[in-house]
């Protein structure tokens, strides 16, 4: 395998890895929010949520309640 076709292999996984990671937070997100609308205080959860999620040019201006 030449340089350039791991490198594009490696691409795609990384894409893969993306695309899961946003997956789990759509659906921790919208745990959180059913949580919040039973009267659960989702404080913790929604700033645990926000740790995990780091500054990410794909998320910018996220929201969260605070």
């Amino acid at each position: 395998m030449n340089d350039l076709q791991r490198e594009r292999e490696d691409l795609i996984t990384a894409d893969r890895h993306l695309a899961a990671g946003e997956q789990r937070i759509a659906e921790q997100t919208a745990l959180i929010q059913r949580m919040t609308r039973e009267g659960y205080d989702t404080v913790l959860a929604w700033d645990l949520l926000r740790l995990l999620e780091g500054p990410s040019p794909a998320h910018p201006g996220r929201d969260c309640p605070t």
